[in-house]
């Protein structure tokens, strides 16, 4: 269950990074001459807060589609700013320098390291089984050592009253 809260909370604080930069391009003079690319950031970055919160609600609700949305939104978060990042080099490399590069883009690089660790958390958890079904393991020492992994899932009726739970 741990895995699922920390989480929501790391959803709700983009969230609140996410307003606060909307906030931020509304009042800064650089970005009044550009209204048409604020409004582009604005409705991209909007969307994507609504995103996460939608996933914020699935997961405190444990429901199934709360950790698929999480999950997607993790890999999301990881892989955009290298995308970002790896674009810019081709862009603008000969003209800034690479270190610069890495400078400024060091906020969102350290945004998708964190995402890639929930990512994997939220992967290789145990949580995800026990929610939804029973995960048993077991050692079995006489076959040198060999681990026996049973999962039993619950039946759609019990997924249907442990959502509601």
């Amino acid at each position: 269950m741990k895995a699922l809260y920390v989480n929501a909370i790391w959803f709700v604080i983009l969230i609140v990074g996410l307003i606060g930069a909307a906030v931020q391009r509304h009042t800064s003079l650089d970005w009044s001459e550009m209204s048409d690319v604020r409004m582009n950031y604005d409705l991209l970055y909007g969307s994507l807060a609504i995103y996460l919160a939608i996933s914020v609600y699935g997961l405190l609700a444990k429901r199934n589609w709360g950790y698929s949305l999480s999950v997607a939104a993790n890999a999301t978060l990881t892989v955009m700013p290298l995308a970002i990042f790896v674009a810019s080099m081709f862009l603008v490399y000969p003209d800034v320098g690479f270190i610069e590069l890495l400078k400024i883009s060091m906020g969102n690089l350290a945004v998708g390291f964190i995402s890639l660790c929930f990512w994997v958390w939220l992967v290789l958890s145990k949580e995800k089984l026990s929610s939804f079904g029973e995960l048993h393991i077991k050692k079995n020492n006489e076959t040198g050592g060999l681990v026996n992994v049973t999962v039993k899932c619950k039946t759609n009726h019990e997924m249907e009253s442990l959502g509601r739970q």
